[in-house]
């Protein structure tokens, strides 16, 4: 039987840097998921704004190679970003939520707190 399975994860990693510079790069979605080396393509949604369209390419085995297809939905917040991402890859639905916080410890030096939960399918 499948049903959907649900993670929790966080992490806090510390940069040496002004907190504004973080933002300005959080706020920069197509510089941000240009980020991930995997990403080949990203273009902003027609119809809705903050939403991106985002293709990577995949490397199975090492010798095949795929293209996986979502949407990343990215709201600036005042001290980060929110975003929702939506995946359906071979049949399976896979949703990712995410907030980005970033908290000023010390004179350039900011913490960047990284709460994620996981929706995926899984198996009973």
């Amino acid at each position: 039987m499948v049903c959907q399975t649900t993670a929790h994860l966080s992490t806090t990693r510390t940069i040496k840097a002004l907190k504004d510079h973080i933002l300005n790069i959080l706020h920069d979605a197509p510089k941000l998921i240009g980020l991930n080396p995997l990403v080949v393509g990203v273009r902003p949604d027609d119809k809705t704004p903050g939403l991106w369209d985002v293709i990577d390419t995949l490397t199975i085995l090492g010798c095949f190679t795929t293209r996986v297809n979502y949407t990343i939905f990215m709201k600036a917040t005042e001290d980060g970003i929110n975003s929702e991402v939506e995946a359906n890859q071979l049949g399976f639905d896979v949703k990712t939520s995410s907030v980005f916080t970033v908290i000023e410890v010390g004179e350039n030096v900011c913490d960047v707190v990284e709460d994620y939960t996981i929706l995926r399918p899984g198996l009973r």
